[in-house]
């Protein structure tokens, strides 16, 4: 299904007036990633819908309308008030308060300059508005150096989508404008990962921690994965820690033993372990090679299941006592109803009667159908979002609607016709662990 094609339409009927009117509202409610929003509008210029020259002009005018109108919101609102709305909506974008305080000091010494590049960095071009209103920038001063770090940004980013369309006319829109933004997304992350590293190595002297060590190297592997299987990953771009610190908010060590049901390179797992959680008492199920080596490496006291979550619950895992939560990375829109059965009933079999699974999406609901809930007795409630994630997710909290003392008997029930139906056949596995794990699985039906 072509996503985000369909708003290709929606721009056709109203035309250029759409491209204004989408820039300019994504400039006060930013829910749409602009580079999401530019790479669509370059798709439609490039099936002749308008000119390239019109699509980025009044792209342009539109996020400069956006940013006077928040420009003139910080003028006329309370210094405090606003100040303290604009440090929210940052840490809400991901910028610690320590990096909006030095762009606030930045627009506050060289104020245009620095209003024209915060435009093209990803994040604080949200906010800097926002600090010349408070600031109050003389405003036509703020006009001039905004319209050239808006034009910046919008070439950029709707040329890419242009030129892309071109280069495969074919392609579904989706596809292209996904691609496009991991292109970007990745030369970003490296970027910033270098920028980052540097500055805490002059400030501090010190080596960076093992986030900073890593992340370039986490982002290849997982575009090598998202290359190989991308209906299996199923992500532009590795999960955040603002979204780890969300889906880990209340598991404590008391939670111990924690399941994974996809950790990927380890955002989640190196939560749970912040959180308290010791690393011998997680179970990691990973069904990607590379990534069980990985995590294998690097958390060798875990248990490291290199199978797919489907195959869970009738992996044998010895010594395994019942787990009291559970968190999934794993993308169940884009699984089969009988899939997620299966790893919905593995997982619950294996926790406390109290026991939960997170699970984030980035969807606008529950990624687990209704029915699907009511056939296992399981109830879902959304406990936050993140929009400092890309895309911006949300987790909801999965849990049985009763405590059950045995499941068997339920569980065969609650999902035989749906079997028989799909004839579902379970055949012997039999895996090997990887090097640096504890457990060797043994899968039986």
């Amino acid at each position: 299904m072509d996503l985000v094609g369909t708003f290709i339409p929606w721009i056709v009927t109203f035309g250029l007036v759409a491209v204004v009117t989408a820039t300019f509202v994504e400039r006060l409610i930013p829910m749409l990633p602009s580079y999401v929003l530019l790479v669509v509008i370059g798709i439609a210029s490039a099936e002749g819908y308008f000119s390239l020259p019109a699509a980025i002009a009044l792209s342009t005018v539109g996020s400069v309308l956006g940013c006077m109108a928040v420009y003139a919101i910080g003028t006329v609102t309370g210094e405090s008030r606003f100040r303290n709305f604009l440090e929210r909506l940052a840490r809400l974008v991901g910028i610690q308060p320590v990096r909006f305080n030095l762009w606030l000091e930045r627009l506050r010494a060289n104020e245009y300059s620095a209003v024209a590049s915060a435009q093209i960095v990803p994040g604080i071009r949200v906010v800097a508005p926002g600090i010349s209103g408070l600031l109050r920038a003389n405003f036509g001063g703020f006009v001039a150096a905004t319209t050239i770090g808006v034009a910046l940004w919008d070439t950029i980013f709707i040329g890419v989508g242009y030129v892309a369309k071109f280069a495969a006319d074919d392609t579904n829109a989706s596809v292209l404008a996904l691609e496009t933004v991991i292109v970007l997304l990745v030369a970003e992350a490296l970027f910033f990962s270098f920028w980052s590293a540097r500055a805490k190595r002059q400030a501090s002297g010190r080596a960076v921690n093992d986030r900073e060590r890593h992340g370039a190297k986490d982002l290849l592997l997982f575009l090598r994965a998202w290359a190989a299987h991308p209906l299996r990953i199923a992500a532009v771009s590795p999960s955040s820690s603002s979204l780890a610190d969300l889906i880990t908010s209340e598991i404590t060590s008391d939670s111990s033993p924690v399941i994974e049901l996809g950790p990927g390179t380890g955002v989640f797992t190196r939560a749970l372990v912040a959180r308290g959680v010791p690393e011998d008492r997680l179970v990691l199920v990973e069904a990607e090679v590379g990534f069980s080596q990985l995590l294998a490496r690097r958390f060798p006291s875990a248990h490291v299941l290199s199978i797919d979550a489907a195959h869970f619950g009738r992996a044998k895992i010895p010594g395994s006592a019942p787990a009291g939560a559970a968190i999934s990375g794993l993308p169940l829109l884009s699984m089969s109803p009988r899939k997620v059965i299966a790893i919905l009933d593995g997982t619950f079999d294996r926790l406390r009667p109290h026991g939960a699974l997170y699970q984030f999406t980035y969807g606008l609901r529950c990624p687990i159908p209704r029915w699907i809930l009511d056939r296992l007795g399981l109830k879902a409630v959304r406990i936050g979002g993140t929009m400092a994630n890309v895309p911006p997710a949300s987790v909801y909290r999965i849990t049985r609607r009763r405590a059950r003392r045995e499941s068997g008997a339920d569980r065969v029930r609650a999902v035989v016709d749906f079997e028989n139906e799909c004839k579902l056949s379970k055949p012997p596995v039999e895996t090997t662990p990887l090097s640096g794990t504890r457990v060797r699985m043994k899968l039986h039906s």
